[in-house]
């Protein structure tokens, strides 16, 4: 697990506030920090309408709390209705008799609740302002702020993943419980014991003609791991030969204030290699991909560096659809990576 430096996630922050939308783009923390907020004066807003129409025969001290206890209460409602929705029930149609979906990959149950926590917080946390300006108390002010502690540091932790899934640069946002599609035991256990072994050097090949499904199963794999705070980091083979031939790719944090590059992640994504869609002359191979690792001058830095870093291939077949596992086996074994550390996918 990586702990990424107050100083960055300050930096962050200060984007996510300062500067235009409309030519940088939105962030996934700038997302996050929004939608916050949107609870928060969702809470916030029906409230104090609560309060500023309370008829006066129900103006007592039963009705004060009304409308914090009542506008919580109602999100806390929405939101438990929404996760059953989303999670729980089986999608129309569906012949499971369970009162809960199947999944291939299970969900992260412990992400899910903690989000479903922290969102019904900033609904009550703007709710319970409304009271403290309305009903004010020193008892209530210092419950209030106790609480506004702890969301503050649930919401610190979700920027910081925000941060890691964002660092990644992955193409698309994908969890590994939206895999609707039967892998098969053998490839479902593969991706599982990438997940949980944490040693370094271990190598998932992933071949297939189905590039949407090949791209969308990598993604949600390195997806879980962001999640766990793991630096992970999504390149394509022509841009990762590119940095091959750069003498310290590390300057590029210093330029572009990114907190790692492909050299310290932990987790490298490597995709378009073989990609199984193009025309024989267009399709970068395995032979070029590693000629370029052999250059002479890195060869032996990035050798080292690749084959003791987690790697994840996305491969694709020959043109005649062969699957050339053994050739991508023998190319790895030649650059130090263990054969024991090697587990392939075929979808």
């Amino acid at each position: 697990m990586y702990c990424i430096p107050p100083k960055a996630i300050w930096r962050q922050i200060k984007k996510d506030w300062i500067g235009k939308d409309v030519y940088r783009g939105v962030s996934l923390s700038y997302a996050l920090m929004a939608t916050q907020f949107g609870h928060f004066a969702l809470g916030f807003i029906p409230a104090i309408l609560g309060y500023l129409a309370k008829p006066k025969i129900l103006d007592c001290t039963g009705f004060a709390i009304w409308p914090f206890t009542g506008v919580t209460a109602f999100w806390l409602c929405f939101e438990i209705l929404n996760f059953y929705r989303s999670i729980l029930k089986p999608a129309k149609g569906s012949k499971s008799k369970k009162w809960i979906k199947s999944f291939p990959f299970e969900p992260s149950w412990k992400n899910l609740v903690d989000d479903l926590v922290t969102d019904i917080g900033f609904f009550g946390l703007g709710a319970g302002l409304a009271g403290i300006i309305f009903i004010f108390s020193w008892i209530g002010l210092i419950i209030y702020i106790a609480f506004c502690v702890v969301f503050v540091r649930s919401f610190l932790k979700w920027y910081k993943t925000k941060m890691f899934l964002q660092e990644a640069h992955y193409p698309f946002q994908f969890r590994l419980s939206q895999w609707e599609t039967d892998i098969g035991e053998e490839n479902k256990k593969n991706v599982l014991l990438f997940l949980e072994d944490d040693a370094p050097g271990k190598h998932l090949l992933v071949f297939g003609n189905n590039v949407a499904e090949k791209l969308s199963l990598c993604v949600g794999i390195a997806t879980e791991l962001s999640f766990r705070h793991q630096r992970c980091t999504y390149t394509t083979a022509m841009k990762l030969n590119c940095m091959f031939y750069k003498p310290n790719p590390d300057i590029l944090c210093i330029y572009s204030n990114c907190l790692w590059t492909w050299q310290n992640t932990s987790v490298l994504i490597i995709d378009d290699i073989n990609p199984s869609h193009s025309i024989k002359e267009e399709i970068f191979s395995c032979n070029l991909f590693f000629n370029h690792l052999n250059n002479q001058e890195f060869d032996e830095r990035n050798k080292e560096i690749l084959s003791e870093k987690k790697v994840i291939w996305i491969l694709g077949n020959d043109t005649h659809g062969k699957v050339k596992q053994n050739s991508w086996e023998d190319k790895l074994a030649g650059i130090g990576v263990d054969r024991l550390n090697m587990k392939t996918i075929n979808l």
